[in-house]
Formats: structure tokens, sequence, C-alpha cells
């Protein structure tokens, strides 16, 4: 089998699968994100308690999925890296550490402590300090943090690209868990900046709508990328990159400005 690492077929397969990453997570935000968020907002919300669990498990199901998918992704990312030798420079440091420390925050602290909170239910204050598996939240917020660390920096130590059918599968399926979890960690929380901001999402005023819209994509960035991290250290620095992640915006954007949150 012709490897990977070779020659210019190194760049091609890193675009393919990011190209399809941003791709479905387009038709997913088109076709079942608004239904994902009203049914994760209804049971949050108004739901009984074996919903909020189910909500719980959804949560954690996300956090373990962007474990065990950047766990696959990493010898790919970092072999990419690492055959490129791209000098990220001062600008590209500094935005690898927030997004890191935005990584950190979103699928450690939130999504897994939220998680067990919706689990444990009315009992979470009751019992957290007697939870027999606390270390597995603290697991899921440093585990996946430390791996994208590990990925960004490789070192000098020669990693060799996938090049077997096994590693070339495995990989394959740390980008599905990869999608999964950012589908539903940016329903999730776009669901609540939108029931947060209420009202004040649409106005009459076209220029104070696409200033909204062009606002919010940067929140939208700070949810989407972190969740996309471990494509975006292969391919930030193309064009075509940026441009797909605002065309996977645009569903949010034509929400904002056709007023659809208001209903």
């Amino acid at each position: 089998m012709t490897s990977f690492g070779k020659g210019i077929n190194t760049v091609a397969p890193v675009l393919n699968s990011s190209t399809l990453f941003d791709l479905l997570l387009l038709v997913f935000f088109i076709f079942f994100e608004p239904r994902l968020g009203n049914y994760l907002s209804a049971i949050l919300n108004d739901g009984a308690a074996v919903d909020q669990q189910t909500a719980g498990y959804i949560f954690l199901s996300a956090s373990l999925a962007q474990t065990i998918g950047t766990i696959l992704r990493m010898k790919w990312a970092s072999a990419h890296l690492q055959h490129t030798n791209k000098k990220t420079g001062t600008g590209g440091f500094v935005g690898a550490i927030f997004l890191i420390v935005m990584h950190l925050t979103l699928f450690g602290f939130m999504m897994t402590f939220d998680g067990v909170r919706y689990i444990a239910g009315d009992d979470y204050d009751s019992t957290w300090g007697k939870f027999p598996l606390i270390v597995i939240p603290f697991l899921f917020a440093f585990l996946p943090t430390a791996m994208i660390i590990m990925a960004s920096f490789p070192g000098s130590k020669k990693i060799e690209f996938p090049e077997n059918k096994r590693d070339v599968l495995l990989d394959f399926a740390g980008c599905i868990l990869l999608l999964y979890s950012a589908c539903v960690i940016t329903t999730i929380y776009w669901q609540l900046l939108v029931e947060a901001a209420g009202t004040s999402l649409h106005t009459d005023q076209l220029i104070v709508n696409l200033l909204i819209t062009l606002l919010l994509f940067f929140t939208f960035l700070l949810l989407y990328l972190p969740a996309r991290y471990m494509f975006l250290i292969s391919d930030y620095h193309y064009r075509s990159t940026w441009i797909r992640i605002v065309i996977v915006y645009l569903p949010f954007g034509y929400a904002i400005m056709s007023g659809k949150y208001l209903n």
C-alpha cells in the first residue's frame, strides 16, 4: 500500500478528511441541529428527572467520544505536523494555547461536570462528595486536552504516518467520534446561548442584524474550533479551511437574520 506519508500525498488526506468533517457538520446543522437543540432544551428546562439523566448521558458520551476520537486521531495529526514542519509563529502559538484552554473548559469542566450533575439530579450536592467514580470526570476533563497538547507539539522523535488498513480504519473511527462530539457540544451550548439572548437576537434593522450575526460568528468559533482542533492543527494555514468554517456557520447566520429564533 502506498504510504500517506510520502510526497504530496501527505496533504491530500488531511484536506479530504477535514473537508468531509465540515461538510457533514453543515448537513447536520441544516437538517438535524434544530431538532436536537429543541429536544435538549425541552428536557433540560421542563423534562422529568429521567429525561434529564438522558441529557446527562448525552453530555458524557460527547466527552467520551472526544477523548477516544482525539486518541485515535493523534498519530495522524502529529505525523502531519512533523512532516510539514510548519512554523506557527507567535500568533499561531497563542492561538493554539487559547484553543487548548477552550477545549479543557468545554469538554472538561462544562460537558463532563454538567453531565454528572444531570445524571445525579437532586442528589448531586449530597452525593458528589461520596461519588465513587469521581476520578472519571477529572479523567474526561484532562485526558483529551492532554492528547491535543501532545499532538500539537510532537517533538523530534520521528512519527510514521498510518499506512496499513487497520490504522486508516482507526483514524476514520476517530473522525466519526470527533464529528459526533462536535455535533453535540455545538448544539447544546448554541441552544443555551439562543435562549439566553431571547428577543435581542433579531431586530427590524438590517444593519443591526448583520452586526449580531457577525458577533455571534465569533461565539460560534469558540464552540466549533475546539471541537475541530485535531483537524485544525493540520489545515489552519489553508485559506479553504476558513472559507469552509464560514460556510458551516451559514445555517446559524440565516436563522439569526430571518428571526427564526424568535419563534
